[in-house]
């Protein structure tokens, strides 16, 4: 299956790049044309400038409190270039995988995170090819945020390469800490159909790669030990999905599933014309699997669609209920080659946490075209409540509420100064974010060679003609990629980056600060999946014994943690009998410790309660769990006496 949805991927972008890659003819409207505060030239790059599929990322490298950006290119170079163009440093992967220069293919995004807890961010990438005849080494390379090579992990096998060649990582890697232990995991699939678990240091994680769910259907067939049945275009989103307090990885694949032709049949069919031998027969669909940090299966997954399933999920607790909701598309491959064509899987599905149908979801959103790119979850109708975003084949853009009712206005299709937009296939997004200052979110697209922009009523806000009649951010040829959002300059006010045959910035000068979905896969970790700001506070109740005697004030502690993109901002309410130190102060992914004193003065003998109140906020906003109260109990008695118990070990 995969060489054949390779060869469709390649097949559309060389379409487009024909019907599209047109020299502009401003003439008098040229002023509608914004211009970029600068471009940069990326050298390594390939030779069609329309084939850059990678999507930059904001991140701060330098620690100067100001975004960087990162790039990978189809040639194989990672690129880190400073707010203002500077470029701080690049590096050709090929060599680290004993490749020659300039001959190594990336078509993933970048990841950035502090991979190690070293304080430092560090880059991570997937590597390969994606036409089935060219010879990579297929896997994930790390570097660190002053491109200093770390380590690279090669894929295990050659179900899809030429022979001696790796399979190709197309996943962007999500980046998280799987385990709560301080360091971050890479989560990755494979076109060697493998679910791919790394350490902060490229080690495998023991549990993965996990085995194929048909083995437990099928346990005597040898083939679904340690790999799933079939190859994996989707990247991984990382959410507390069981509500346990550890991340569990979601990750769509082509997996399909057998019908009850087969031994223990679950009611699948394929309505459809299969595709001849020596593709299986009674086998059709594609699979979201999601699974624990140990890589068991969470109830109710994996979900099975009857297409390949390409997309990759957003998620986020949409209908605030207080459980993660899930939304992805599908994928190409059985709409594009059996011939009866079927459109089953036009559709954006929604999903609760244990893979049931959302209200007004039921059976998913119906699309007119093959919906391979990802989902994007933000306000853009201005009601303080999240739509669904997504982008169709078709050409389309639609709109959801949470009910599933469309949002007014949509779908609607999304124009270039040619009136010509790109389907959306795998790797795209629609990026959110407040473009003219009025709080809510604009829908970012790529359309040719233009970033379009859409206001969330449908109404398109830049130009859908030439000569122009509207603004215009105009590249140099077909994006086949994402553009990102972020405050470059720290104006408090969005800028506009986009990368193809060159790297271009605009300043949008009437644009808000806030940005819900700014880039692809939502967050430099790539994590698809919006974490809601939280504070935590352990332990949310203390209790003490203190004699009367005992002149000494009453000395607890508490740690508070910090949860989400930004750190929180807290403040500690108490009694006047009651000393907190410190008081306030921001809570990020590491514990703050906090005194709590208590005169001994102010108690009397028996039961003392006292309550101390810890509010949360992130921009003036409170945190989702804000106020968190603690409540001390404070027992003044006579004498304390202690028992020492012995322990025996058998």
């Amino acid at each position: 299956m995969l060489k054949q949805n390779k060869m469709i991927l390649f097949t559309i972008t060389t379409t487009l790049f024909l019907i599209l890659h047109v020299s502009p003819s401003f003439g008098e409207a040229a002023s509608s044309i914004v211009q970029p505060i600068w471009t940069a030239p990326i050298p390594h790059r390939c030779t069609n400038p329309d084939c850059e599929t990678s999507s930059p990322v904001l991140a701060d490298l330098t620690g100067d409190g100001i975004p960087d950006i990162v790039l990978a290119t189809s040639n194989g170079w990672i690129v880190a270039v400073r707010s203002n163009s500077t470029e701080l440093w690049r590096r050709d992967t090929a060599p680290r995988f004993d490749m020659a220069a300039n001959s190594q293919q990336i078509h993933s995004s970048p990841a950035v995170a502090d991979i190690d807890g070293d304080g430092d961010l560090e880059i991570v990438v997937g590597v390969g090819a994606i036409d089935g005849d060219t010879c990579t080494q297929g896997g994930v390379i790390a570097y660190d945020h002053n491109g200093n090579f770390l380590w690279r992990f090669l894929t295990f096998d050659e179900f899809t390469s030429p022979s001696g060649c790796r399979d190709t990582v197309y996943s962007t890697p999500a980046i998280g800490d799987l385990d709560n232990d301080g360091s971050m995991e890479i989560v990755v699939g494979a076109f060697d159909k493998r679910i791919y678990v790394l350490h902060h240091n490229g080690a495998l994680d023991s549990h993965f790669p996990i085995d194929s769910y048909h083995r437990l259907r099928f346990p005597d067939w040898g083939g679904l030990t340690g790999h799933l049945a079939d190859t994996i275009w989707g990247s991984a989103s990382l959410a507390d999905i069981d509500g346990d307090g550890f991340l569990d990885i979601l990750i769509s694949t082509d997996e399909g599933n057998f019908d009850d032709n087969f031994p223990n049949g679950e009611g699948w069919d394929c309505p459809y014309q299969i595709l001849p031998h020596p593709w299986p027969q009674d086998y059709c669909g594609g699979a979201l699997y999601v699974v624990d940090r140990f890589g068991n299966h969470l109830p109710g997954f994996p979900k099975r669609i009857h297409d390949i399933m390409q997309s990759s999920t957003a998620v986020y607790d949409i209908n605030q209920d207080g459980s993660l909701e899930i939304f992805v598309g599908g994928g190409t491959f059985y709409y594009s080659n059996s011939p009866d064509h079927p459109s089953v899987a036009f559709r954006i599905w929604g999903w609760d946490s244990q893979g049931n149908d959302l209200p007004g979801w039921e059976g998913g959103k119906v699309t007119t075209g093959p919906t391979p790119a990802s989902p994007a979850i933000g306000d853009i109708a201005g009601d303080s409540a999240k739509e669904v975003v997504a982008l169709g084949m078709d050409q389309k853009l639609y709109a959801w509420f949470a009910n599933g009712q469309p949002v007014p206005g949509f779908p609607m299709t999304p124009r270039s100064m040619f009136g010509a937009g790109n389907p959306a296939n795998v790797g795209i997004t629609p990026i959110l974010g407040d473009y003219d200052g009025d709080g809510k979110m604009e829908i970012f697209v790529r359309t040719g060679a233009n970033v379009t922009i859409v206001d969330g009523n449908g109404q398109q806000l830049t130009a859908s003609q030439n000569p122009p009649n509207a603004p215009v951010f105009y590249t140099g040829s077909i994006m086949q990629n994402n553009s990102v959002l972020g405050d470059i300059d720290n104006d408090g006010k969005l800028e506009l980056i986009a990368f193809n045959s060159m790297l271009y910035a605009w300043d949008l000068p009437n644009a808000g600060s806030r940005a819900d979905w700014p880039m692809y896969r939502y967050n430099a970790a790539r994590t698809g999946h919006p974490i809601l700001p939280r504070l935590q506070v352990t332990p949310t109740s203390l209790v003490h014994l203190h004699e009367v005697d005992d002149n000494g004030d009453v000395q607890m502690m508490v740690s508070l943690r910090g949860f989400g993109e930004e750190a929180v901002n807290w403040t500690a309410v108490a009694p006047t009998s009651v000393i907190v130190s410190p008081s306030n102060g921001q809570a990020d992914g590491s514990p703050t410790a906090v005194s709590i004193t208590i005169p001994r003065s102010s108690l009397n003998y028996g039961v003392n309660h006292r309550t101390i109140t810890i509010n949360g906020d992130v921009g003036g906003q409170p945190v989702s769990n804000s106020p968190v109260q603690n409540a001390i109990t404070i027992y003044l008695v006579d004498e304390i006496f202690r028992a020492h118990l012995p322990v025996v070990l058998k």
